[in-house]
C-alpha cells in the first residue's frame, strides 16, 4: 500500500451550508487538514464555525489507518469502529454515531476539496445534508 491521498495532504479553508428535512438551512466556515499518520494512515481534522446561528464550533480529529488497499478504519472515543474507503482523489467514511447514520465524502481535485455529507438525524431529530467548497490554503 502507498501513502493515502498523498497529493491531497495539506490545509483547506472555505464555506459550507447545511439544510434539513424541514427546510432550515445555514452557512458556516470550514477549516480542514489532511496529514499523513504513520506508514499507512492519515489524520483528518476539521473545524466548523457557525456564523448564522448560535451553535458551538464543531471540531473533530479522525485518525484513519489503511487496513487493506482502498479501505480505512478508525476509532473515536466512545464509538464503535468507523469504516471508509479511499481512492487517489476521494475519501468516504461512515461515522459510527449512536442512533444515526452519518456519511461523508471528500473529493480532492483542482487544488480544492468538495465535501458532501448527510446524517439521519441532527440535534433536532431531522435528516440533514451539507456541502462544503474548500480551497487549499
Amino acid at each position: 500500500m502507498s501513502e493515502i491521498l498523498a497529493d491531497a495532504h495539506g490545509r483547506y479553508t472555505g464555506t459550507g451550508r447545511w439544510a434539513d428535512g424541514k427546510g432550515d438551512s445555514h452557512a458556516y466556515n470550514v477549516e480542514l487538514e489532511l496529514a499523513p499518520e504513520g506508514d499507512y494512515g492519515i489524520w483528518l481534522r476539521f473545524r466548523h464555525v457557525f456564523v448564522e446561528e448560535k451553535t458551538p464550533d464543531v471540531v473533530m480529529e479522525i485518525p484513519m489507518q489503511a487496513t487493506a488497499p482502498g479501505i480505512v478504519t478508525f476509532e473515536i472515543s466512545g464509538m464503535p469502529q468507523g469504516l471508509g474507503y479511499f481512492t487517489q482523489t476521494a475519501l468516504h467514511f461512515t461515522l459510527p454515531v449512536p442512533h444515526a447514520t452519518v456519511e461523508v465524502t471528500h473529493i480532492f481535485e483542482n487544488g480544492g476539496c468538495h465535501v458532501l455529507g448527510s446524517s439521519q438525524k441532527n440535534s433536532l431529530g431531522r435528516y440533514v445534508m451539507w456541502e462544503e467548497r474548500l480551497a487549499r490554503s
